[in-house]
């Protein structure tokens, strides 16, 4: 090795994702230690209303259900008192929650701490794919701009800094499964049927962690079908492998479900009450917390005295007659949500996040990329249009919050940089230089 040269560079040269990991994650902490973000008090936390100000940093149901899990009661509870069984949040999140709270204590700065770790680590890890996305969109310059920006800028740190929630991971998993999408395509895998059957083991994770991801389910299996034909090649046994694979990830959880709650429960059971929280008339569409059972503690009796499931079946049935008797109303409530989700005026949930004024300017600025990347035929571009215009479409109907969107954001991300990558050369490129460029954008017919 030459002197002077540290010891791992190669490694770097070789995997540069490695160094924005590193500074990524190095920068999150940091942020949690300087604003101590790890401190919450007890008072704020159980009961819900014993404080008459509860705090959401420890994603209150997601809090209360991993506390009544290391109390004995199983996965339930998710408002504080012990109200029985509980699919209100999916399960992988608030499992490895309770872990934390097994090991660092119930609702201690010392879980908090470990649990905003966590979070940053898995936004860090949102590098990787988000590198091999543009490698693959724009090559290794964009790349690396997409990388670090996504490392460094403070609009990417909110939520994993200061919010113990599922978010973060959140945005990983679908940032991988675009990638690992787009890897199966390639003519050397896919007709791989161990790739395909890992391919559908972590849909299933993915599901487990957040089940909004189904709308994208299909999209994802389509293109590859698309694809494959394209190559005159056929996946029809191995995208079924895969699949089944899916449906074995998922199926203990939605047994647990059916045995708990004698009936069919897929994952999470509280859509009806989403649905309901943001539909009523006069509503501002947006999700009044004052509806909420962690805030009101009528609501918590009326959930807690009817079960879960019938209590959520109610509050359907009251959003469902409203959209009956206003039928006009709830498609201007559905649209000012439409907007609000690209512009950002919708509800932060549990702090504002930082440089909320990004939020229309990158919205503009990513359907850009997306139309120039359609232009120049760059391969993924149709599985990122899928994913940007299905996965919102719960919140549209229900109530969307800041923190729904951070999960596009990789995506989103890596589209606004190809816009930028484009512009730069057409601005500051010779045209021979730029027509035989070794970055350009991957092109496919």
């Amino acid at each position: 090795m030459t002197s002077g040269k540290l010891p791992n560079s190669g490694t770097v040269r070789r995997h540069p994702y490695v160094l924005f990991v590193l500074v990524a994650f190095a920068v999150r902490v940091a942020r949690i230690l300087i604003v101590h973000s790890y401190i919450i008090p007890l008072t704020h936390v159980l009961p819900p209303m014993s404080s008459g100000d509860p705090h959401f940093g420890f994603g209150f149901e997601i809090g209360s259900i991993a506390h009544s899990i290391v109390s004995g009661h199983g996965f339930g509870s998710p408002f504080g008192p012990i109200t029985g069984p509980t699919a209100w949040i999916a399960p992988l999140y608030p499992y490895l929650s309770a872990a934390v709270f097994k090991m660092f204590g119930v609702f201690t700065p010392a879980s908090a701490f470990v649990l905003l770790s966590l979070n940053s680590l898995f936004s860090a890890l949102t590098c990787i794919p988000l590198y091999k996305i543009c490698d693959r969109m724009m090559g290794r310059l964009g790349a690396a701009l997409a990388a670090w920006t996504w490392a460094l800028l403070p609009y990417f740190w909110s939520w994993p800094t200061s919010e113990i929630w599922e978010t973060s991971l959140v945005a990983l998993l679908p940032t991988y499964l675009v990638l690992t999408t787009l890897e199966l395509a390639d003519p050397a895998n896919i007709q791989n049927g161990k790739r395909w059957l890992l391919y559908g083991l972590f849909w299933g994770i993915s599901l487990l962690t957040n089940p909004v991801l189904l709308t994208f389910l299909p999209v994802a299996f389509i293109w590859l079908v698309y694809r494959a034909s394209s190559q005159k090649t056929h996946v029809l046994r191995p995208a079924t492998l895969a699949l089944v694979a899916c449906a074995l990830v998922v199926m203990p959880w939605v047994v647990r479900n059916r045995i708990v709650f004698g009936q069919f429960v897929f994952i999470r059971s509280n859509f009806g009450f989403e649905f309901h929280l943001g539909n009523y008339h006069l509503s501002n569409g947006f999700g009044w917390a004052g509806k909420h059972p962690s805030l009101n503690k009528r609501e918590l009796e009326q959930y807690a005295t009817m079960g879960e499931l019938a209590y959520i079946a109610a509050k359907r049935a009251e959003a469902l007659q409203f959209v009956r008797q206003y039928p006009d109303e709830f498609l201007d409530l559905t649209l000012k949500r439409l907007s609000a989700f690209w512009s950002g005026a919708m509800m932060p949930y549990g702090g504002a996040p930082l440089l909320p004024w990004l939020y229309g300017p990158f919205s503009l600025v990513a359907l850009f990329g997306w139309l120039l990347a359609a232009r120049d035929k760059v391969q993924g571009q149709g599985l990122l249009l899928g994913l940007l215009l299905l996965y919102p479409l719960p919140f549209y109907i229900a109530f969307p919050q800041a923190r729904n969107r951070y999960a596009l954001e990789p995506e989103m991300l890596a589209l606004s940089t190809y816009f930028f990558t484009v512009v730069l050369r057409r601005l500051f490129a010779k045209p021979k230089v730029l027509a035989s460029s070794a970055d350009c954008p991957l092109v496919t017919p």
